[in-house]
């Protein structure tokens, strides 16, 4: 009897995001036309450029640059098993 398998990355695997689960981004873009993206993005970039607001620029520099890989730092002793090969002699 050949058995199924299980586990592994699949296509479509995986929960939906709690905004694709309500259709949230078709709807907003069905509700929001290309000049009013426009103005938007526009207020956006001045609001960064000349009130100077730090949370309106780093959100035009992550659309423009994508985010910043985010750096984990670990801490802690670390252990290595090293198993003789005697094979390689």
């Amino acid at each position: 009897m050949p058995t199924k398998k299980r586990g592994g990355r699949r296509a479509n695997a995986g929960r939906k995001t709690k905004a694709e689960e309500l259709g949230l981004p078709k709807l907003l873009a069905e509700c929001v036309t290309n000049a009013e993206r426009k103005a938007i993005f526009k207020m956006l970039v001045r609001k960064a450029t000349k009130e100077e607001s730090e949370s309106a620029a780093a959100l035009v520099l992550a659309y423009l640059y994508g985010k910043p890989m985010q750096r984990v730092e670990q801490s802690g002793a670390v252990k290595l098993l090293v198993v003789p090969n005697d094979g390689d002699a």
